[in-house]
């Protein structure tokens, strides 16, 4: 107990890559912030640049607008969840913007196959199942 061992953290105030810049909102924002992202590069990379080099590591989710910077979302919390779902409102909007075109190749990966009737078991007094 001679010294200190917890020092206060000090935020990223400069990156080189993209990578490093998503790195660095994810930590300090605990999301895609593209406008963090951009000053942490001293505007070396444009927004458009810096999605372009993300693409496949950050998917904008269809389900808001495309100036919504918040609709930006890391690619392990785009591709899950409720996939099946994403993928109808990425082909929707991939028809008029190809932007999208991305979401549509991505998401099929992250579904699980449909299982039919007779490979489902279901055990007595299972609690998924409601009351009749």
């Amino acid at each position: 107990m001679s010294k200190r061992t917890i020092h206060a953290s000090s935020p990223v105030t400069e990156v080189e890559t993209p990578s490093e810049a998503l790195a660095g909102s994810i930590a300090e924002k605990a999301r895609v912030d593209l406008d963090y992202m951009h000053e942490l590069m001293n505007g070396r990379m444009e927004i458009a640049e810096i999605t372009e080099a993300l693409s496949g590591v950050v998917f904008h989710d269809p389900t808001h607008r495309k100036t919504d910077m918040s609709g930006w979302k890391p690619a392990d919390e785009y591709l899950s969840g409720n996939v099946r779902e994403k993928l109808q409102a990425a082909e929707l909007m991939a028809e008029n913007d190809p932007d999208y075109a991305n979401n549509v190749e991505a998401l099929p990966a992250g579904q699980h196959r449909v299982f039919e009737a007779r490979e489902i078991e279901v055990r007595l007094c299972a609690t998924w199942i409601p009351p009749v």
